[in-house]
């Protein structure tokens, strides 16, 4: 093997770090895709997200998905930091709802398709260098010939010959199992974003609806504070607004601080 590379010549060096490259990068995307969830986990996970944000908002979710790893954790996180985003625009809860479901194809998309440019251009480039190959090799050989001439031995020109075969060779060795890999992967990960669509949604549909409870109550806290003290009647409204959202009491004093704290009280 080493024999061949060295009668490829200079370009067998780019051919061989191509063929580490599409190696490595093929294992990798083949066990990172093994270990997605199946859809029960994905379930199961999702119930997890969803609870979280029911019990302590989006700061306690953000920390339960950084504790975790995988398409989910890293699908949720975004679409959170996506909807702090959003918070600071005037956009309506469809408007909103529609750029978080855009928001978790593209990070499903990037997270699953991760490394596949670099297979893509491995496929495409390899062939290419064997070409070059083809070329430098058959310079050598007519440069041979010219230098013993036509009746000259044909070892002289064999050298030549047996670079531009062996780098062409190499290069077809090289991309026709990456492109074939490159194209199973993509299939794979377009099945795996369907598959995963239901979950990603669903936690929209939760991050709008239990985020919203407490933006909500935030909001009712910002106008019985108004005028800077509370009233009894004021008191009252604030409790039956925290049982009316299912609001713990321990997150509506967390509310109540961050509000006092936004309007310098």
């Amino acid at each position: 093997m080493f024999k061949l590379i060295v009668q490829g010549g200079p370009l067998m060096v780019p051919l061989v770090l191509c063929s580490l490259l599409s190696v490595a990068f093929i294992i990798e995307r083949l066990w990172s895709l093994h270990k997605i969830p199946t859809k029960s986990e994905a379930n199961s996970y999702l119930l997890q997200a969803a609870e979280a944000l029911k019990t302590g908002g989006m700061e306690e979710t953000k920390s339960h998905c950084a504790k975790n790893r995988g398409l989910l954790p890293y699908v949720f996180t975004l679409v959170m930091d996506r909807y702090d985003a959003l918070m600071h625009e005037t956009r309506t809860i469809g408007e909103i709802r529609d750029e978080l479901i855009a928001t978790t194809e593209e990070a499903g998309r990037s997270y699953l398709e991760r490394f596949l440019p670099v297979l893509s251009t491995v496929g495409g480039v390899s062939p290419l260098l064997g070409l070059l190959g083809t070329v430098t090799g058959m310079i050598v050989a007519f440069k041979s010939i010219a230098a013993v001439g036509a009746t000259g031995d044909p070892r002289a020109v064999a050298a030549g010959i047996s670079q531009a075969l062996i780098t062409t060779a190499a290069g077809l060795i090289i991309a026709i199992p990456t492109v074939t890999v490159y194209s199973y992967l993509r299939q794979r990960v377009n099945k795996i974003l369907i598959g995963m669509e239901r979950f990603s949604h669903g936690f929209v549909n939760a991050l709008i609806t239990e985020v919203g409870r407490f933006v909500s109550y935030k909001e009712t806290l910002k106008l019985a504070y108004a005028d800077g003290t509370l009233e009894e009647g004021e008191k009252e409204l604030l409790h039956r607004k925290r049982i009316l959202l299912n609001i713990t009491e321990e997150k509506a004093s967390r509310l109540e601080q961050e509000v006092k704290e936004e309007l310098g009280l």
